[in-house]
């Protein structure tokens, strides 16, 4: 055998390697881990929840184990020493969670948002800051990914419509600003996404989308943006959390992006489906906001070369170099 069809024939074994690789990735979803800002996640009306009563999704169980997240956390605090990455990534490296859904960052931004809004905070100072928590970021998922787990990112919301941020939102001006600054954190973010083969949700969009319409109608049922409260019709329910029904579209969002980056398949939650979770489906009139939403368009996702598309590269390099030598017999 020469030297070039020896090269050749290693290069193909290194390829068919990377497409039995490709083919594991099939379990994805022998088990899921959850970290991020959160707080008794185990409850069926948030999206751990959702994902586990209605698509059988494994967080490991009744306590949901795999789901780290915390109320309050911030970029900076899941990467403390035994906290939220380490805890999920010991999970991942002892096989017992194979894909990670990672949220993260969003608590960084309440404390400054009003300097952005107001330009206080902008310039350098404004790009040091969505510099440290896109690293953060980056940081915690590298950590996954290198323990051997996949990963699911998903990104900032739109702070600026949380009833938090009243007096930003009311502000055109000040919504800009701070718009700008949480897109361009999350334009960061998708190209690390894209560099890593890995998908990217894109909250901020779909919640833009959804405010600047300037109404949310689920299954005929009006969800109102601009009432507080726990009444399951609020799209939020305090000033900071978001109620039932738009929490279903978030679960949507991590089906729509599990399934184009890991293969999945898993049927997207109908707007009854989710009216029924929120125990108001008795007021569904027929799905709307469901078949008028191509989530797709709030996920971003570069992927890798397939492992299917190795080896027929490899293949065809190999009988390219086979059919020159035979050129050469003859």
């Amino acid at each position: 055998m020469n030297t070039t069809l020896r090269r050749t024939c290693t290069a193909f074994l290194v390829t068919f390697g990377c497409f039995l690789a490709a083919t594991a990735r099939a379990d994805v979803l022998h088990g899921v881990g959850n970290i991020g800002d959160g707080g008794g996640t185990a409850s069926p009306l948030k999206y751990p929840g959702m994902l586990v009563s209605e698509r059988g999704i494994n967080f490991g169980g009744p306590t949901f184990p795999y789901v780290f997240a915390q109320i309050g956390a911030s970029s900076s605090s899941v990467l403390n020493p035994g906290n939220q990455v380490d805890q999920l990534v010991g999970q991942v490296q002892t096989g017992n969670v194979t894909l990670a859904l990672m949220s993260i960052g969003d608590n960084d931004w309440f404390p400054v948002a009003q300097d952005i809004a107001t330009g206080a905070l902008s310039g350098p100072a404004l790009t040091s800051f969505q510099n440290l928590v896109v690293g953060n970021i980056e940081s915690a998922v590298t950590q996954v990914l290198n323990a051997g787990g996949e990963v699911v990112l998903g990104g900032f919301s739109n702070i600026t419509d949380s009833p938090a941020a009243a007096a930003i939102y009311a502000n055109p001006t000040f919504r800009a600003n701070l718009e700008g600054a949480l897109s361009a954190a999350d334009d960061q973010l998708i190209a690390f996404a894209a560099a890593n083969g890995i998908p990217f949700i894109d909250f901020f969009g779909l919640e833009k989308m959804v405010y600047d319409s300037g109404s949310f109608v689920v299954g005929g049922v009006n969800i109102n943006l601009h009432t507080v409260g726990p009444d399951p019709h609020n799209f939020f329910q305090d000033s900071l959390n978001a109620g039932t029904v738009i929490r279903g579209e978030i679960a949507n969002l991590w089906l729509q992006a599990m399934n184009e980056g890991y293969g999945t398949n898993l049927p997207l939650m109908s707007d009854l489906e989710i009216l029924t979770l929120a125990g108001i489906g008795n007021e569904f009139v027929g799905e709307s906001f469901a078949p008028a939403t191509s989530f797709g368009d709030f996920v971003e996702y570069v992927p890798e070369p397939s492992g299917l598309a190795l080896l027929g590269a490899a293949l065809a390099t190999l009988a390219l170099v086979r059919a020159r030598r035979f050129r050469r017999w003859s």
